[in-house]
């Protein structure tokens, strides 16, 4: 397996185990800058991606907008993440007009 894969499938098995293991709801397994409300960071993911795979774009940030509404399902958001979901509608608004989602969800049983 190429290098990169390697990294990928490590990643991906990783998140797997913390949710089957400490979590009913994936939300909770969430990490990363979206999660952190790193906005430079996303930022400059979403600027390299453009760079290198522009068709690519609408998912990536369709997953940030995603993100952002499965962690409001389960708790307000950080100053932080309010921040970059703000920008992010700004970004995905443009061209789109699609809105994040930040009402949590109903509590549960």
């Amino acid at each position: 397996m190429a290098k990169k894969f390697q990294v990928f499938s490590t990643l991906l098995s990783t998140g797997h185990t913390k949710v089957l293991a400490e979590t009913d709801d994936p939300a909770d397994a969430l990490t990363g800058p979206v999660v952190r409300g790193d906005r430079a960071t996303v930022e400059g993911h979403l600027a390299a991606l453009a760079d290198a795979a522009p068709e690519k774009l609408g998912l990536a940030r369709a997953l940030v907008r995603e993100t952002l509404h499965q962690l409001a399902r389960r708790r307000p958001w950080s100053g932080e993440q309010a921040a970059l979901a703000a920008a992010m509608a700004v970004a995905i608004g443009a061209e789109s007009g699609a809105e994040i989602d930040r009402r949590p969800a109903a509590p549960g049983p």
